[in-house]
């Protein structure tokens, strides 16, 4: 009786383990993310995703982990104390990342978005030549993110980012088009301060000085919403700021 009620708890013990999920260790990875800007949360973030990625059972579990963790590895830039050779070995894991999340589901927004973003913020940190090689896949996966859902505004935001930065004699360099993108941006969301910025520095890069000013003065001026990142904001009220005192003078 003993030996059957051993092997029977046995049993359920494994078949708890099977069943376990890593839900847990997802939300408290999107909690620590949430407030990177707080020293440490975000590399605890990534140990926690790393761990989570250990336990995962499931394409869609494996996938949740992937995903996160590119979408952490784009912040190590700003979000870590970290040398350069330590961020970028975390971007390049970053992209890993990337890639195996489209692995498992080509056709999923979340993960195609920042598959291609931490492959831009890795290439940022390598310097101009790298950014070049990168314009084409970017573009390409937030064309893809719109073929999928053209309402998807933060991919017009990077089509925007891309058009104006890029060279035009050897690139896609093209202020006009990013203006295009950056409105269609802030159609869905007008207060977002990432796309208030990005809209003065396309008029401004068009020498429309006179129109960046009431943009600018419109980010400056968004009062805090906490659906927002804070931080983000006020990094882009203060860039709006000195960009706001530069074509006033």
């Amino acid at each position: 009786m003993i030996k059957k009620l051993s092997s029977l708890f046995l049993v359920l013990c494994m078949c708890t383990a099977l069943h376990a999920t890593i839900q847990p260790q997802l939300e408290q990875s999107d909690r620590l993310y949430n407030s990177r800007d707080t020293i440490g949360n975000l590399e605890q973030a990534l140990n926690i995703l790393n761990a989570a990625l250990s336990k995962a059972n499931t394409p869609d579990e494996k996938h949740d982990c992937y995903w996160r963790i590119a979408q952490a590895s784009h912040a190590v830039e700003d979000y870590t104390d970290k040398t350069k050779k330590e961020k970028l070995a975390l971007l390049t894991k970053g992209i890993e990342a990337g890639v195996e999340a489209e692995r498992i589901k080509p056709d999923n927004i979340t993960g195609i978005y920042w598959h291609g973003i931490v492959i831009g913020k890795e290439a940022e940190l390598k310097g101009i030549m790298k950014s070049l090689k990168s314009v084409k896949p970017i573009r390409k996966k937030m064309e893809k993110i719109l073929s999928l859902d053209p309402d998807y505004a933060r991919a017009y935001f990077v089509l925007s980012r891309l058009f104006r930065k890029a060279p035009k004699m050897i690139s896609i360099g093209n202020p006009k088009q990013s203006l295009i993108y950056i409105n269609k941006a802030l159609s869905y969301d007008s207060n977002e301060s990432l796309y208030l910025l990005e809209k003065a520095e396309v008029l401004i890069k068009l020498k429309k000085h006179k129109d960046a000013i009431p943009v600018l003065n419109t980010l400056i001026s968004l009062p805090y919403n906490p659906i927002y990142f804070k931080d983000t904001v006020l990094k882009n009220q203060k860039e709006g700021q000195a960009l706001l005192n530069k074509v006033q003078h």
